[in-house]
């Protein structure tokens, strides 16, 4: 979290009384480094003029860049921040304003509902106040806008709106500015950078608002249809127009941005008879569709948007149309800038959602490994193995018991394995304690091994094969998996090495008529959660390609979805022997 620093300006000042002196001293302590020494001086300041803004602000950000994890400085300083806004009120370029930034930073840092709903209506005041001043736009609020929409999963409908108002607001202040530089013919009306941050502030939106609207159930669809359709609602979503068959809808979308055509249509949302259940789901898909695509004109490197938009090719309508639009954008497998970007912005709340979920899979995944050791090795653990897909490191302390080497975990998101890293066995987080992995990797899977062309990764496992290497919940990012399991079989050893992953069960992905069809001839397809689903037999076959043999198979629950079971299955994989004293093969 970083707070500003508010420095108080010399014509402000038209004598050097005690409490400036006070107030600027603070200010060069703290901008050279002696955190001790500002904060000294703001407190003087305060007990001088309790009530300056500017020290109690100041004051507060030095007491959170002391002690940043003290609930007593994060109290204080909230108190401070809080009493500015009060008596400041939030006008742009006013001292409230800095103020709620700052209290909306610390909020959303806490991370609770209620804090990160105030944090994100907090910025929402600022935005609005930079739009009622039409000044230049700061987007790094707007920016911090879409994050904290992001965290608000639990108030969809709030999000929605939050998402919206935001977009308008954010189209709104970029249209002026070009049209401020336009009229002047002065270019500093629209300074340098500022194009980048306002599109890729704008993009963050976009796919924001596109993401939300693509994994909406019914219900929700109806509520956030309903609400945009209101006399004070947003109006961005674009509606399919029920009356004229011809015509599905699908020149439309959500966002602000389009031709006149889109403008009017939006313009007439709040006319219109209320949609049909499945023209209101319809409208959610359609809308999700152009914002993605919005986001991806403003930033095309944008891999989350391009990932989401994928994703909503599994819904396209069944025939040739829809075979062809899946065609065109569905890829083989989640791009690792994708995967990577995605999990980076999971990890700090990542091990709660999953609980919110279920999420079975390290149990499922080490009873597995542990059965491997029972029945085919007598009790004797694995030498050594590797967790491919690690993440935060979930699997490992359900691994560590059946590994007596080297664990090694790699994955492509830094920051998941920045978590991983601090796992300590058996709950000993002290100092040199030992750790549940011995080495961690930031790699792509499909470079282990020389998968991708080059040569085998160094993975602290020494010149010996892998014995073990499993890939809990991982291959859901991947959609063909015949190079994937090459890949991972190159690194077992060639007797005895055992490969055990989970995937989602094709049979029972949530698909129209026309992805299934397309399904059922690949083996596997991208669902509209944007994970893939993968059938038996396109394991098998990917596993004999790999040289490798279905030595185990079993039917799990891996999760929840809405409340709903996910279906996938287990599979253990090697090169000779069997899993668990008997084999089985995979049902279709």
């Amino acid at each position: 979290m970083t707070v500003a620093l508010l420095l108080a300006a010399s014509a402000a000042r038209p004598r050097k009384d005690v409490v400036e002196e006070a107030l600027l001293n603070g200010n060069e302590l703290y901008s050279s480094g002696d955190l001790a020494g500002a904060r000294a001086a703001y407190e003087s300041c305060m007990q001088m003029d309790a009530s300056n803004g500017l020290c109690m602000t100041n004051l507060a950000s030095v007491l959170l860049d002391q002690a940043p994890d003290s609930p007593d400085a994060r109290a204080l300083a909230e108190r401070l921040y809080r009493r500015v806004v009060s008596e400041s009120g939030i006008v742009d370029g006013g001292l409230g304003a800095d103020a709620a930034y700052n209290l909306a930073l610390l909020l959303q840092d806490a991370r609770t509902p209620a804090g990160t709903a105030e944090a994100c209506e907090l910025y929402e005041s600022i935005v609005g106040a930079q739009l009622k001043a039409r000044t230049e736009p700061r987007w790094d609020v707007i920016a911090n806008l879409a994050s904290c929409t992001h965290d608000l999963r639990a108030a969809p409908e709030r999000a929605f709106e939050l998402l919206a108002v935001a977009i308008v607001q954010g189209e709104a202040l970029e249209e002026a500015a070009v049209a401020e530089a336009t009229r002047t013919g002065d270019a500093s009306a629209f300074p340098a950078g500022s194009s980048e941050a306002a599109s890729g502030a704008l993009a963050v939106l976009y796919r924001g608002l596109g993401t939300l609207l693509a994994d909406a159930d019914d219900a929700l669809c109806a509520a956030i249809v309903k609400l945009d359709a209101e006399p004070s609602g947003p109006h961005v979503l674009l509606r399919p127009d029920e009356d004229d068959e011809d015509d599905g809808g699908d020149g439309g979308g959500g966002g602000v941005e389009g031709d006149d055509g889109e403008r009017a249509t939006r313009d007439r949302v709040a006319e219109q008879r209320p949609l049909s259940p499945a023209a209101a789901v319809e409208t959610c898909v359609t809308s999700a569709r152009n914002a993605l695509q919005r986001a991806l004109e403003l930033r095309p490197d944008d891999a989350q948007a391009a990932h989401a938009l994928a994703a909503l090719a599994a819904r396209a309508g069944g025939g040739a149309a829809g075979a062809d639009a899946r065609a065109r954008v569905v890829p083989e497998r989640a791009s690792p800038a994708f995967v990577r970007a995605l999990f980076d912005d999971f990890a700090p709340t990542f091990d709660a959602q999953l609980r919110s979920l279920r999420y079975a899979v390290p149990e499922l995944v080490g009873g597995a490994v542990a059965r491997l050791v029972r029945a085919e090795r007598g009790g004797a653990p694995f030498a050594n193995a590797l967790d491919a897909g690690c993440g935060t490191g979930l699997l490992g302390p359900w691994l560590r018991p059946s590994v007596s080497g080297a664990l090694v975990g790699v994955d492509l998101s830094p920051k998941m394995l920045q978590r991983a890293a601090q796992l300590a066995r058996d709950g000993d987080g002290g100092e040199g304690g030992a750790r549940v992995y011995d080495a961690l990797v930031a790699a792509d899977l499909l470079a282990l091994g020389g998968g991708a062309g080059g040569a085998p990764l160094p993975l602290g496992l020494g010149d010996e094969r892998v014995q073990l290497v499993v890939a809990g919940d991982v291959l859901v990012y991947f959609g063909e998996l015949y190079a994937l399991l090459r890949a991972l079989g190159a690194l077992l050893e060639p007797v005895g090495g055992r490969l055990v992953f989970t995937v989602e069960a094709l049979e029972h992905a949530p698909l129209d008529d026309g992805a299934e069809r397309a399904a059922r001839a690949a083996g596997w397809a991208l669902t509209p959660s944007g994970r893939y689903a993968h059938s038996a037999e396109h394991v098998a076959d990917a596993a004999r390609a790999a040289r490798l043999e279905v030595l185990a198979a079993a039917e799990i629950v891996p999760r929840v979805d809405k409340g709903r079971d996910v279906r996938g299955h287990l599979f253990v994989l090697g090169r000779g022997g069997t899993a668990g004293g008997q084999r089985s093969t995979p049902e279709s």
